[in-house]
C-alpha cells in the first residue's frame, strides 16, 4: 500500500472549488429606441432622433409628445389624415413595440378628428 501526501503548493489545492465559482448572469435584454425616424418627405413629417441605446420607453413618449404637438396643430380632418399618413412608418414601429399605447394614440387622433368636426 502506498501513501499519498498532498501539500499545499499541489495544483489540485490551489484551484478554486467548482461551488466557488459564481454562475455568470445573463445580461437582461433592454429594447432600445431607433436611432432615427422620420416620415416621408412632406409637410407634417415628424422627425424622432435618438441617441444609441436610447431606450424604448422613452422613446414611446417621446412619440406621444410629438403627435400631440401635430395634433395641436392641424385645423382640418384633412391635416390629420396627412398627420398619420406622413408619419405611418413610425406609428407602425410603436405599434410593433407597443399596442396598447398604439391604441391610446389613435385615440387622441379620433378624439382631435371628432373636435374638429364639432362632436
Amino acid at each position: 500500500m502506498a501513501a499519498l501526501e498532498i501539500v499545499e503548493h499541489d495544483i489540485i489545492d490551489s484551484s478554486p472549488r467548482v461551488e466557488d465559482k459564481p454562475e455568470p448572469k445573463p445580461e437582461p435584454k433592454v429594447k432600445t429606441a431607433p436611432r432615427k425616424m422620420e416620415g416621408k418627405d412632406k409637410s407634417w413629417k415628424l422627425i424622432l432622433d435618438a441617441d444609441a441605446g436610447y431606450p424604448m420607453d422613452e422613446w414611446i413618449k417621446l412619440v406621444f409628445d410629438i403627435s400631440i404637438k401635430g395634433l395641436e396643430q392641424v385645423t382640418c380632418e384633412d391635416d390629420i389624415l396627412e398627420l398619420f399618413k406622413v408619419n405611418r412608418n413610425i406609428f407602425d414601429k410603436l405599434k410593433a413595440e407597443d399596442e396598447v399605447k398604439h391604441k391610446e394614440l389613435m385615440l387622441l387622433f379620433r378624439n382631435r378628428t371628432n373636435q374638429l368636426k364639432g362632436e
